[in-house]
């Protein structure tokens, strides 16, 4: 498995998008829904040039012609930065923990700036990141339809670029896995160019942004989850990469947990200058483990004249079912996604992994030098899920200093390995 150590790094881009996760604890026809990437600027497009505003509509059908009165949604919306803290104001409170956007039938619709809820709390400065949640309680979730909107400024105040998508479905509704290896889903025309926007003008630059949200909210806590990603080349069809280097992804592992709440995945910096191939990417993602909170989203990047003069576009995920695995190639169905929880760890972690079927099975954890330091378990296992906790010690029962570990699998014709961090 290709997973690299460090090569995931924070990324900020001028510009983003917020709709929100839908929950509700207690309702059972509570929808969740989520919007992996958030972003606010101050000041206003109509008075700052390179400005972004961002704006969440709600609208319900209710009470309208044919449409009976339906009962009131007490709509509630969080904001949250990348490490799922909060987002705060200038004066250090929060900004939205949580913010009403109520519906009934005597307001079937209606909208919030992002700016706007960060003055009670003193306002902001600069560059605000994260994710929005909200939470819309049943019995007609439904009937509510969300909507997010950002506009960017660029020279002036009517030179703008508009561009909005629909918050992707999570939480216990989407929980199951539908494939053995996890869930997978697919994005296409994720446009990449030599040179990293916003930084070198005339680029493109893509990213996928994965967002956790188990234990968010009032939702219960997960156990976290694996992405892997594989890359393809739109022109070939094949996965991308050069004949000196090989495949770029196959896969490429991130891990997500409570402590990692957010990563940008940067396509740029997973490329060397010959595995551009073409100007677009398609991506598979197989997401095992707590995959049901975990919410994908496809963000491009056009630099103009300038870092600050960009467009934005989103591409959103398709969720493969059963019925279309036989198009998937077989790296990508022929998972057994390797994860573990916590990562980093101290003093105790578990390795999880699912067998599509009974065979037997080798789990052992290796130091940074790839010596053997503890076998976890060498047995046959039924089909299923399959969890194996690790208390930091070796075969001989002495505890391993920190730094960074590999757990690995092999289980019949397949192997895997997944990267862990030791910190005492």
């Amino acid at each position: 498995m290709n997973n690299p150590a460090g090569v995931l790094r924070k990324f900020v881009v001028p510009a983003a998008a917020v709709i929100a996760l839908v929950m509700a604890a207690g309702a059972s026809q509570a929808k969740q829904f989520c919007a992996p990437h958030v972003c606010e600027s101050s000041g206003r497009i109509n008075s700052a040039p390179y400005a972004f505003d961002t704006t969440i509509y709600a609208t319900y059908a209710s009470g309208v012609a044919c449409v009976g009165p339906k009962p009131p949604t007490p709509n509630s919306l969080y904001l949250y930065d990348n490490s799922g803290t909060p987002m705060r104001g200038l004066d250090g409170t929060d900004v939205c923990n949580p913010c009403a956007l109520d519906l009934d039938p005597t307001r079937t619709s209606t909208r919030v700036n992002i700016e706007d809820l960060f003055a009670p709390s003193g306002g902001l400065h600069g560059l605000k990141l994260g994710f929005g949640v909200l939470v819309v309680p049943g019995p007609d979730p439904d009937g509510v339809n969300l909507q997010g909107f950002v506009t960017n400024s660029h020279t002036s105040a009517s030179d703008l670029s508009v561009f909005g998508f629909s918050p992707v479905e999570v939480g216990a509704a989407g929980s199951g896995a539908t494939l053995p290896c996890g869930r997978v889903y697919t994005v296409s025309n994720l446009p990449v160019s030599p040179g990293a926007a916003p930084g070198a003008p005339y680029t493109f630059d893509s990213t996928i942004y994965m967002t956790y949200t188990a234990g968010l909210a009032g939702t219960p806590s997960g156990s976290g989850a694996t992405v892997d990603v594989y890359l393809y080349d739109e022109d070939t069809g094949q996965l991308l990469g050069d004949p000196a280097s090989g495949p770029v992804c196959n896969p490429c592992s991130v891990s997500l947990d409570a402590a990692t709440r957010k990563v940008g995945f940067r396509l740029n910096d997973r490329l060397s200058p010959g595995a551009v191939v073409g100007i677009a990417v398609g991506a598979v993602c197989v997401v095992s483990g707590d995959a049901g909170n975990v919410a994908l989203e496809g963000f491009v990047v056009n630099a103009h004249t300038g870092p600050f003069d960009v467009s934005m576009s989103g591409s959103a995920f398709k969720e493969v079912t059963s019925v279309g695995v036989a198009s998937l190639p077989a790296e990508v169905v022929d998972r057994l996604g390797l994860r573990n929880y916590p990562n980093p760890f101290n003093p105790r972690t578990t390795f999880a992994y699912t067998l599509p079927e009974a065979t037997p099975v080798t789990v052992r954890v290796f130091n940074a030098d790839g010596a053997l330091v503890r076998t976890l378990v060498s047995d046959s296992q039924g089909a299923g899920a399959h969890e194996l906790a690790w208390d930091g010690q070796s075969d001989n029962g002495q505890a391993v200093p920190s730094g960074v570990y590999f757990g690995r699998i092999d289980a019949g014709a397949h192997s895997e390995t997944q990267k862990v961090m030791l910190v005492k």
